[in-house]
């Protein structure tokens, strides 16, 4: 179930990143779907899971564009091996920590497709590119990532993959409300 779970997360999150709009004052940077679920890995999962998601991640992510495929693959699998050595110190729950390690991870993640690209002679150097890109995706990232992480973390928790949490009459209950 966990498998088909991961699945569902990366066909739904491709389409709706690929769908989702995108606006020209934040350097047309994407909403971070795929790397929110990749936090939520990070974050609540950690070891093989989190690895074969933020690799698979990163490839459906390149799919999308015309990057050469495992870009992607690098930045978001680096960033969470970082994020699982640093887990114990964050409060895993608190929507303000997947704000900013979303927005962490795509802004790193960005900043390493733009340095993998002009390395390789794929774009040409914009003196624009990271005054206005790198905020514009830590901003998309402040916004998506509690989104995404409660609605993949309710969504396991639906299935049974996860156990809620419990309040004192004995009723199952997310920590967002929702059940």
């Amino acid at each position: 179930m966990t498998l088909v779970t991961m699945l569902f997360l990366l066909l739904t999150g491709t389409a709706i990143q690929s769908l989702a709009p995108v606006v020209s004052w934040l350097g047309y940077a994407t909403a971070p779907v795929l790397g929110a679920v990749v936090v939520y890995y990070a974050l609540y999962r950690g070891g093989v899971m989190m690895l074969v998601m933020a690799l698979l991640a990163g490839l459906f992510q390149d799919s999308m564009s015309m990057t050469p495929l495992g870009y992607s693959s690098f930045g978001f699998a680096a960033c969470a091996l970082v994020i699982e050595r640093y887990r114990d110190l964050m409060i895993l729950h608190a929507s303000f920590t997947h704000m900013i390690v979303t927005a962490a991870l795509h802004g790193v993640v960005t900043l390493v497709l733009m340095v993998l690209l002009l390395k390789d002679g794929l774009i040409a150097w914009h003196p624009l590119w990271l005054p206005v890109k790198i905020p514009g995706a830590v901003l998309m990232g402040l916004v998506t990532g509690p989104l995404v992480i409660g609605a993949v973390h309710a969504l396991e928790e639906k299935l049974g993959l996860i156990q809620g949490n419990t309040e004192s009459h004995g009723a199952q209950r997310s920590y967002l409300g929702i059940g």
